[in-house]
Order: structure tokens, then sequence, then C-alpha cells
């Protein structure tokens, strides 16, 4: 027996299925934050040696390792500037900016994640024993 599934009718009398149980992707995130989030990406696309990398390099292989020490830095960034309104690098002795700073939490957490995934998906596949 097929699932019955709910349809809409729109103003114009054109129908569609129903959006609901579905995910709702452009509603859980905000353009803005992408959009804040592309610009940090963009930026840290330039080498020392003014190459620009390829936007998804990340994925080719960053030790999840990288990732949380990273990860936990920046994290101790944003709670520095969270409780004292800033915070400076230790080893340059430069502010801190509060949005690089999420950013790169964003960018790390999202690192590790796909790491997770791709393992899952591995395994999954019986490449990893």
């Amino acid at each position: 027996m097929s699932e019955r599934r709910l349809i809409r009718t729109f103003d114009t009398g054109a129908k569609r299925d129903s959006s609901e149980g579905k995910y709702e992707y452009a509603r859980f995130m905000d353009s803005r934050v992408i959009k804040r989030y592309a610009a940090f990406m963009h930026k840290n696309r330039l080498l020392p040696s003014g190459e620009l990398r390829e936007p998804d390099n990340w994925k080719k292989g960053i030790p999840a390792e990288s990732f949380v020490d990273s990860l936990v830095r920046h994290t101790q960034d944003i709670w520095e500037i969270h409780q004292h309104g800033h915070s400076l690098r230790p080893e340059t002795n430069e502010e801190v900016d509060h949005e690089e700073a999420l950013c790169a939490v964003i960018f790390n957490a999202m690192g590790r994640l796909f790491l997770l995934l791709e393992e899952k998906e591995r395994e999954a596949q019986g490449w990893i024993v």
C-alpha cells in the first residue's frame, strides 16, 4: 500500500506535495552568516606565495587533530572575548577578531564532522575493517 502524501494547493491553483517532514536547508541557516563565512574562507585561500588554493582544498586530508587543536584555540578566543571583551593572540599579541574566530570554529567543526562522516561512509562500504 502506498503512503498518502499531503498536497498543497496554491492561490494560483497549482498543486504540489507538502514540505512537511522534509529538511528545510535554507531555513536552518542564515544567508548573512553563510556570506560572512564564505568571505572568511575566501580570505584564507591566499597562500603566502600569492597562490590561491582551491576552495575545497581542506577536503584533501587534514588530520583530525589539526581540526580539533584549532577548534579549541578559536573557542578559547571566543570565550575570552565573551568574558572580557577582547582576546589577544599569544604568539603575536594581535587582537583577535570575534567574527573571524567564530568563522574559524565553524570551519574546524565542519572539517572534523567531514572526517567523521567520511569514516562512517567508508565503514558502511566495507573499506575499513
